[in-house]
């Protein structure tokens, strides 16, 4: 503070804006600089997005546990539409890396419909529910 009494009255509001417009100027920088990072995390994980991966967790997955919790004719009816009518026909409109998989996984969601529709013993159908899980499990790693 000693200092600035050496400088007139002009002199010190000017040195004062000046700091102020330099602290702002670095302030702003180091804001722009963590906007950006957010903004390139953005576009990497819109990169790396897995659209089949998804639809399998946030709407085949659930759908099909509820079928498999309850099996009446109208919900297997239901799924066996939807899988053929909804999954199977937006899956040949779409490209990505796991189309294939998801596919497979559609035709193990259909077998285990399929099953239980033809009333098969118990064990075949776990069999063909251990498959599709199996099948989704690939299709999300990290959800088991």
């Amino acid at each position: 503070m000693k200092y600035l009494n050496n400088y007139s009255k002009n002199q010190q509001i000017a040195l004062a804006i000046l700091s102020m417009i330099l602290l702002g100027v670095g302030g702003s920088a180091a804001v722009d600089h963590q906007s950006r990072t957010a903004e390139e995390q953005i576009v990497e994980e819109l990169e790396h997005f897995d659209q089949f991966a998804y639809k399998a967790e946030q709407e085949v997955n659930p759908f099909m546990q509820s079928v498999i919790k309850n099996p009446t004719e109208y919900n297997l009816r239901t799924a066996n539409n939807r899988i053929i009518m909804r999954y199977e026909s937006w899956a040949k409109r779409e490209n990505g890396d796991n189309k294939e998989l998801f596919q497979q996984y559609l035709g193990a969601c259909g077998d285990v419909v399929d099953s239980m529709q033809a009333g098969e013993k118990s064990f075949q159908t776990n069999q063909k529910i251990n498959e599709m899980n199996t099948l989704y499990t690939k299709l999300n790693p990290k959800k088991k």
